[in-house]
């Protein structure tokens, strides 16, 4: 992730009043907010898809598998799964139908933290 996506909102204090877009770190997701102008800092941006591109980049500690949407297949058996969240670094319940797996798609929350967490998002080496 780039510097300047971890800056904070700079809503600006002029009058003018024009819609942007900024990376939220905590929520790990862009949001739009209403920017007055004259002052901004780089964590400013025109539309959603540059403040993504910019800020939710894949990161190369994280294999492209992680990035996928979970998927929950054609058959209609139940089994709760596993799969990493790219929006928030960390491994999410999903229900999975029993085939069509995409590869995020793990039968442990080890696992998949094993396979998609970034080495700098683990903190405390365990893997609960």
């Amino acid at each position: 992730m780039e510097p300047e996506c971890l800056q904070p909102l700079e809503v600006g204090s002029c009058a003018m009043l024009r819609g942007r877009f900024f990376y939220n770190a905590s929520a790990a997701q862009c949001h739009e907010f209403v920017w007055r102008g004259c002052t901004e800092n780089a964590n400013n941006f025109e539309n959603r898809e540059d403040c993504e591109k910019e800020c939710l980049r894949e990161s190369p500690d994280v294999p492209a598998v992680c990035y996928r949407r979970p998927r929950r297949g054609n058959c209609k058996a139940i089994h709760r799964r596993w799969f990493f969240n790219y929006r928030t670094l960390m491994c999410d319940r999903f229900l999975w139908g029993g085939c069509d797996t995409n590869g995020n798609n793990f039968n442990t929350r080890r696992d998949c933290r094993l396979a998609c967490t970034p080495t700098a998002v683990i903190q405390d080496g365990t893997y609960s």
